[in-house]
């Protein structure tokens, strides 16, 4: 049986993930629709998406963990509408790639989520 400070450490740390999400969410909508790009990193663009979608995607399942098929098929609607979204920006333009880069993030993301789960409930049941 959980203790109560069990309870309230794993209830902590899923609204803290949640609100990480959020800011996240938030940074990634202001950079996407800022006139110069928000991190101008040297990495070639679409490695940038990519990137940038794993690592929304990850902390979205450490927030939802019991909801893994929503947030990856949500995380990639995320991409599609903020690159909508960007259509309507003068000096920023939808991109196909930009979208296939993101949906390469989302899925890199589900496939280490998949593999620290499987190799978390291995470890676990060996105990």
């Amino acid at each position: 049986m959980k203790s109560a400070r069990q309870s309230f450490g794993k209830e902590f740390l899923l609204w803290t993930t949640r609100a990480l999400f959020l800011f996240v969410v938030v940074v990634a909508i202001v950079g996407s629709l800022s006139s110069t790009p928000a991190f101008p990193l040297e990495a070639n663009d679409k490695v940038n998406h990519a990137v940038g979608y794993a690592v929304l995607t990850l902390i979205a399942f450490l927030a939802w963990p019991s909801h893994r098929r929503w947030v990856a098929v949500s995380a990639f609607l995320f991409g599609i509408v903020i690159e909508c979204l960007q259509i309507l920006h003068p000096s920023r333009e939808f991109g196909v790639e930009d979208l296939l880069a993101n949906l390469i993030g989302v899925l890199v993301a589900t496939a280490i989520a998949w593999l620290l789960k499987t190799y978390w409930s291995r470890f676990s049941s060996a105990k």
